[in-house]
């Protein structure tokens, strides 16, 4: 047994058989180990050191560019710089919705332009037998000078050869009109003056009623007399703008015989000089209201005529209420009259002061003027951009010419019996004078005046 053995034998055999060889490597490579940790944690713990110092410095930095900033940031040149960034973005949005509605026009004149030219190819070169007896007929200028003096228009030439100078006679009356042709003025000016020139020398209207079956075709007649008698009896109507503050009174006192219509429009301009309204509208000749359908209470040019607007070529002239009206208009004037070509130009006496019968104004379908009032109560406009729109856009509704601008004399003579002034085209002497300001002085025009551009008493006696 073991037990048995000698101790002392035991003990030897034990120390010469232990071996610590093993145990002692291991515990070198324990001790190895821990000093490559050791290492790499000291080389770590100064990468981690250099990191925070690093990201300190950027922290320090950007601290201070923050003081910076917050220490010249201003609210005042912030708010200005975000209402011009506002004020470009629209205007941007305008152009681009103004480029696009020119460009669905373009488009429209193009496809025409196109049916235009298929149209002529399939003639060819000689045309078709309409075109051939045109060309074989008088040369084109003599023949618009035959019409011309059928019309009672004689036009003559400078030494040049060009024609500078129309004569208009009325050989029924035995007047003599005499326009100068100025080059800064349109073919289409000139001819819608003639044309006007001739229409109230004569008495002559548009009857702008559609034939059954046709669009707008219009004929040209003369207008009997208007019966005295019945014109007598015919309801008179007159419609003013007032103001809470206005005494409108003056419409029953000197002007018993019309019915008035007073609007309130406390925000825009009020009846104004009932004494001077009351004494323009006694003067009116109601049979030569009754004849034409429509004439202007104004007849100086000034503002106005010959051409107030230009809507599909603004021009960047007048004062900046003009310029805005003309960059509308051709919009407004689309939504007016759908499907009606927007004019080159357009011009007509200001103030949207006239007289019209029931007749003209019937002209128009109820549906249009419905269209007119929804656009008006609608329009984010401004009430002075809106309202000068209508200002240019009345003798359009009662259908006339988009410039309208009867020469002075014959508007004077036409319209109030007032014949035989002293005129050029655009005004008559001792009639009218643009005040440079519009308030009205006191007591004018019985006293007052010579200042602001208003004349003095008797100035046109």
């Amino acid at each position: 047994m073991l037990l048995e053995e000698d101790p002392a034998t035991l003990i030897h055999h034990t120390i010469t058989n232990f071996n610590i060889q093993p145990d002692k490597a291991a515990l070198s490579r324990i001790n190895d180990s821990l000093s490559s940790l050791q290492q790499s944690r000291d080389l770590r713990f100064q990468e981690v050191e250099n990191s925070l110092r690093k990201l300190s410095r950027q922290l320090n930095t950007l601290n201070a560019q923050h003081k910076e900033t917050v220490e010249s940031h201003d609210p005042a040149r912030q708010a200005a710089s975000i209402v011009e960034l506002d004020t470009e973005k629209f205007r941007i949005a305008k152009a681009a919705s103004e480029l696009e509605i020119e460009s669905e026009r373009l488009e429209a004149e193009l496809e025409a332009l196109k049916a235009r030219q298929a149209e002529l190819d399939e003639q060819g070169l000689e045309g078709d037998e309409l075109t051939r007896r045109e060309r074989e007929a008088d040369d084109a200028t003599i023949l618009r000078l035959k019409i011309y003096r059928s019309l009672g228009i004689d036009v003559d030439t400078d030494e040049a050869g060009n024609y500078n100078k129309a004569i208009i006679r009325n050989r029924r009356k035995g007047d003599v009109h005499v326009v100068n042709i100025d080059p800064k003025f349109s073919r289409f000016f000139y001819a819608n003056y003639f044309w006007q020139a001739m229409t109230w020398s004569w008495g002559l209207v548009f009857d702008t009623r559609p034939a059954p079956g046709s669009h707008a075709i219009s004929s040209i007649q003369h207008q009997p007399e208007p019966d005295s008698k019945k014109l007598a009896a015919a309801s008179k109507e007159l419609v003013v703008a007032s103001v809470t503050s206005d005494n409108t009174s003056w419409i029953q006192e000197q002007l018993s015989g019309w019915t008035p219509n007073v609007y309130i429009a406390d925000a825009g301009v009020g009846a104004g000089d009932g004494e001077n309204g009351a004494s323009i509208i006694s003067k009116l000749r109601l049979q030569s209201v009754s004849k034409a359908g429509y004439a202007p209470l104004r007849c100086s040019w000034v503002p106005g005529c010959p051409v107030e607007l230009h809507p599909l070529n603004p021009i960047d002239e007048g004062p900046i209420v003009r310029k805005q009206t003309e960059l509308a208009f051709a919009t407004v004037f689309r939504t007016i009259f759908p499907g009606t070509e927007v004019p080159a130009e357009v011009g007509a006496t200001c103030s949207s002061q006239f007289a019209a019968t029931r007749e003209q104004v019937m002209l128009r379908p109820k549906t249009d003027y419905e269209r007119i009032r929804k656009w008006l109560m609608e329009t984010e406009l401004p009430d002075d951009i809106s309202g000068r729109i209508m200002e240019y856009m009345w003798h359009i509704i009662m259908q006339k010419k988009p410039v309208y601008c009867p020469p002075a004399g014959e508007c004077y003579c036409f319209t109030f019996g007032l014949c035989g002034l002293k005129c050029t085209a655009a005004r008559c002497e001792k009639q009218y004078i643009l005040p440079t300001y519009a308030a009205v002085p006191d007591g004018w025009p019985e006293k007052g005046g010579g200042k602001d551009g208003w004349p003095t008493p008797g100035w046109n006696t």
